[in-house]
């Protein structure tokens, strides 16, 4: 064997060993983070310290499906030079921002601002490395999917610019005053309210990259270079178009005075209407993924658990951010955005955590997960039990929130024992995926029926 051979086989080990190592220490933080913003706890998933914690969670998960995207599209000689840098950024990026966020605990906390700061940094590197090697391979491919991971990946970039500069004036202020104070003087802001502008838009485009690269990656994972249904290539196309204009609108949002618009308004005091840059997201990246993903499911490929779990996985987050989501924002007169005084007060606020815990944590995470078994399982068997045991979990989880959602003001706790049985089902699906990886594996894009 050449020593070009041997060096390929220790990269290759070292990727297997970042991805499980990541996918450990995501199941890691999940489990923590039922203690700060996780389902099924009391209240809404609000505070500084659960923002910064979940902040951590989407800088690990981002670098875990940067890893596995990277795989997936394979740049070949054109990033050469890529793959090592990605790695180890995606593994600092991955435990500053966890630990940063576990330690935080107000706003002016330096240590763990700086430490989240830092994994930014670190994911900023790896994110730029991969939209190169996107490039170059969108550019080969010419498939509608390449395109969509290249622009979900620079959708996230953006997305992590704005958290650091947010994380820079939360911890350190109005300083500098000459950049931090005379931008927002420029732009018409009050630096803290420049502060929260950055924090919402970050928080909107991140949710939306995260999906898209998760659909775009999962629909070439069955075949980079194939051609694709009609259903696929369109719902990938609306997906395109719904993750750029709501990294436009929001990078708007985070940089001046203008907000999305408030559409279709009505009830006491105008307080009903639809977010105009929720209903660009919902119907552009969530239903374009949706429509991807069945098209995906109807077509003759291997892996049928994988294909249509991908696509169950998306629907149930279609329905919690278009179906359930939508509707609150049009009454939340009756709702009251989680006011105690609103008739429908506390379904909002569940609502208000487990769409986020739900549609944009543990749906991505999932069809994550299932890509990193599709490359790094060659065993087809134990793969499609592992992927039925976290999609059973995943279901249950869902019926438990929208009946939690149904019967929160009665304070019934029979959601919480459902949800409960879910999240358990959930531990034992990580538990065999991490052993299934960690085993004996085929080489990354394997796949074996």
């Amino acid at each position: 064997m050449s020593t070009n051979d041997n060096s390929t086989e220790a990269f290759r080990s070292l990727k297997k060993r970042a991805v499980l190592g990541l996918l450990v220490w995501l199941a890691l933080l999940a489990l923590g983070g039922a203690f700060v913003s996780g389902a099924f706890r009391a209240g809404p998933a609000s505070g500084y310290a659960a923002g910064m914690y979940l902040e951590g969670l989407f800088v690990s998960l981002f670098g875990l499906l940067a890893l596995v995207a990277l795989d997936v599209f394979n740049p070949g000689d054109a990033g050469r030079r890529l793959p090592v840098i990605m790695v180890w950024g995606a593994l600092l990026a991955a435990l500053l921002g966890g630990v940063g966020g576990i330690f935080s605990g107000a706003a002016g906390d330096g240590l763990p601002e700086g430490l989240q700061a830092l994994s930014f940094l670190c994911l900023d590197v790896v994110l730029v490395a991969l939209a190169v090697a996107l490039c170059f391979r969108a550019a080969a491919l010419r498939r509608v999917w390449a395109w969509a991971a290249v622009l979900a990946t620079l959708a996230a970039l953006a997305a992590t610019i704005m958290g650091g500069i947010a994380n820079w004036i939360a911890a350190f202020g109005d300083w500098p005053r000459a950049i931090v104070g005379g931008y927002a003087a420029f732009a018409g802001l009050q630096w803290p309210q420049w502060l929260g502008n950055l924090t919402a838009a970050s928080g909107h485009v991140t949710a939306a990259a995260l999906l898209a690269l998760a659909v775009a990656t999962t629909c070439a994972a069955f075949g980079p270079d194939r051609e694709g249904g009609a259903l696929t290539k369109a719902g990938l196309w609306l997906m395109a178009a719904g993750t750029l204009a709501t990294a436009l609108i929001y990078l708007v949002g985070g940089f001046s005075v203008a907000q999305p618009p408030i559409l279709f308004q009505g009830g006491p005091g105008g307080l009903n209407g639809l977010a105009g840059g929720d209903l660009v997201g919902g119907l552009g990246v969530v239903l374009g993924g949706t429509l991807a993903l069945v098209g995906l499911g109807i077509e003759r490929r291997p892996d049928a658990v994988h294909r249509w779990g991908a696509a169950l996985l998306v629907v149930l987050a279609l329905v919690t951010v278009v179906g359930v989501g939508y509707y609150i924002q049009l009454h939340e007169s009756l709702y009251g955005m989680g006011a105690l005084a609103a008739p429908a007060a506390a379904a909002d606020a569940v609502y208000t955590w487990f769409s986020q815990d739900f549609a944009y944590v543990l749906a991505p995470a999932l069809l994550a997960a299932m890509l990193v078994l599709k490359l790094f399982v060659a065993d087809g068997a134990r793969r499609r039990m592992t992927q039925t045991v976290l999609l059973s979990g995943m279901l249950v989880v869902f019926l438990a929130g929208m009946f939690w959602l149904a019967v929160a003001q009665t304070g019934s706790r029979l959601p919480l024992a459902v949800g409960v049985i879910g999240a358990l089902v959930l531990c034992a699906g990580v538990v065999l995926a991490v052993r299934a990886v960690a085993g004996r594996a085929g080489a990354p894009g394997a796949v074996s029926d």
